[in-house]
């Protein structure tokens, strides 16, 4: 049974949070308790469609999107010619550009032929689409209902990355007890507000889109 004490909220989280690497950073740079972390809201949101269709495409468009690599095109160190490399997205090319020292990395990650889930922003150079720097992102993180990713972010202190304070948050969340409203004038005036649970719960789930709107 999920406790109703506020006094849980003040508990340390050692028993919840594992890795010992993340924890010290969580520590030292948000504090160790449970309500220090529910209470580290994320800054800014990024929404990115999923696209099945060439006619779906728009320049400065964020999407998601299934694509098959066809080539590599290196960059080399004399010229300022970004690391390239072309797919094909609904039968038609796009590119992919990185401007970037380290590229070995890339021919691992886009093998030839291979298909793969990307998420970037559209752009058009010489009347074609690119993305630059785009990431790969797993089928099963994409919001099939709403043909969507939402990310999340949360400001990054000494070596703690959003990634890990956003998972760790989320490792926290089942925990957190569920308080009796005590504000019942509030809701008797604004009926459809979510309680305090639904409301800890939609900042840190990254599944509305509106949720950091003032």
């Amino acid at each position: 049974m999920q406790s109703t004490s506020i006094k849980k909220i003040y508990s340390n989280f050692n028993n919840i949070i594992t890795g010992k690497k993340s924890k010290e950073l969580l520590i030292e740079n948000i504090g160790n308790t449970i309500k220090h972390l529910i209470f580290y809201k994320p800054y800014k949101l990024i929404s990115a469609t999923l696209c099945n269709q060439w006619t779906e495409l728009e320049d400065k468009k964020k999407v998601i999107l299934a694509i098959q690599v066809k080539r590599h095109y290196p960059a080399y160190k004399i010229s300022n010619i970004p690391y390239r490399i072309t797919v094909l997205f609904d039968n038609k090319t796009i590119n992919l550009v990185f401007f970037s020292k380290f590229t070995g990395y890339l021919k691992e990650l886009y093998k030839i032929d291979s298909i793969t889930y990307i998420s970037g922003t559209l752009a058009i150079y010489g009347n074609k689409f690119q993305i630059m720097h785009p990431i790969i992102v797993n089928r099963e993180d994409i919001d099939l209902d709403k043909k969507a990713i939402i990310t999340l972010f949360y400001r990054q202190k000494s070596g703690l990355k959003s990634k890990i304070i956003h998972r760790s948050i989320l490792k926290i969340l089942p925990f957190v007890p569920r308080l009796n409203e005590w504000h019942i004038s509030f809701f008797d005036k604004y009926p459809c507000s979510p309680s305090w649970n639904e409301a800890i719960n939609n900042l840190h789930s990254g599944k509305d889109e509106k949720i950091l709107d003032d």
